[in-house]
């Protein structure tokens, strides 16, 4: 066996194991919804299948493999799922004949972003992947438990795995919980302790992580910024000028959640791939200074007006207008004030006691 024969089986080698390290948190990942829905099966739905239950008992336990199936298909469409890439075009690639598109997002020195990897320009928002190996077009982050980056194509494939894991592990502890408190109380088997202690630890654990991690993602999807965006851009800007940058991309909290989810609400919660525009380019917030130029002319028309309304002339001219009106007006209020002060004084009060009601 020559070197490059022994070269190419360490390379080999090497890729092996490592694609074997990569394929373990997702095999943790299947065991862990593997093991639980094992323990729901054996206790609460053994449970409903053989005892009368109740109509809430029963859509309660709907909801859970409801929210079990779409967790699958979305976790499924997570891991398969290509999060985008940078399409293999003149457009975008090294060389002096390709024609300039304008992007918002440029190197320090002006010139377009660019790829030394791929040997290929970078859209807004587009991010090298070292663990991929290629450029992710809006790149959230590597997420090693699908064994895949979340971008584009896949991100609101990986928002429903977050919003259906948490809210199927919250409804696991909160129909194991009276198990726990059963077995307790009676002389039961270690297994099926261990059984009910281990799910109901598990999924209290992951249902406490998993929620935080959705509530930031929520956060950052109404924002309309990727976890990239906000560690680098944001943090970096904080800590260079002392404040934080502005949105860059914010088009208010409906439209950055169509942008992820989907131009149409009822498909919201299906994993359905509908999200608007092809990766490459994005809509521009309103700038900073646009939005300050106008709050200033708003304020300059109302100073404008409080110091017109304010002035010596104005102020006589509505004296002269209020004189003038209450001349006239005088005489009819006075003939009107007595038939008021005998309305009044004829009308029954609303406060008779004898009008309230009587618990005697």
């Amino acid at each position: 066996m020559n070197s490059l024969q022994q070269r190419q089986q360490a390379v080999d080698e090497k890729t092996c194991f490592w694609v074997t390290v990569k394929t373990l948190p997702v095999l943790f990942v299947v065991g862990v919804i593997t093991c639980l829905t094992a323990i729901y099966g054996r206790f609460p739905l053994r449970h409903a299948l053989t005892q009368e239950t109740t109509l809430m008992y029963r859509l309660e336990m709907a909801w859970f493999f409801w929210c079990l199936l779409m967790l699958v298909i979305s976790y499924t469409m997570a891991l398969i799922t290509d999060p985008g890439r940078v399409p293999d075009t003149p457009a975008w690639s090294f060389g002096d004949e390709s024609p300039a598109i304008v992007t918002g997002e440029t190197k320090r020195t002006g010139e377009r972003r660019s790829c030394k990897w791929c040997e290929r320009f970078k859209p807004d928002r587009c991010h090298h992947c070292r663990v991929c190996r290629t450029c992710v077009l809006r790149m959230d982050h590597h997420c090693p438990w699908i064994n895949n980056c979340v971008g584009f194509h896949n991100h609101k494939y990986f928002m429903l795995v977050l919003v259906y894991s948490a809210t199927a592990c919250w409804l696991m502890v909160g129909r194991l919980l009276p198990f726990v408190q059963v077995a307790i109380d009676q002389d039961v088997p270690f297994v099926t302790m261990f059984a009910l202690l281990f799910g109901l630890c598990m999924s209290c654990l992951f249902g406490v992580m998993v929620s935080c991690f959705l509530v930031f993602h929520i956060w950052l999807m109404c924002n309309a910024m990727t976890t990239i965006e906000y560690c680098e851009t944001r943090r970096k800007h904080l800590a260079r000028h002392g404040h934080e940058a502005p949105l860059r991309y914010d088009q208010g909290i409906y439209n950055n959640v169509c942008a992820c989810l989907g131009t149409n609400p009822m498909l919201w919660a299906f994993p359905i791939s509908t999200a608007p525009g092809d990766g490459l380019t994005y809509p521009l917030a309103k700038t900073p200074q646009a939005a300050s130029s106008s709050a200033k002319g708003v304020l300059e028309e109302w100073t404008r007006k409080g110091s017109s309304e304010s002035s010596p002339a104005s102020r006589q001219s509505r004296r002269a207008s209020r004189g003038a009106a209450g001349g006239g007006g005088a005489v009819a209020d006075s003939a009107r004030e007595p038939i008021l002060l005998e309305a009044r004084a004829g009308s029954p009060s609303t406060s008779d006691p004898d009008d309230r009601p009587s618990l005697a």
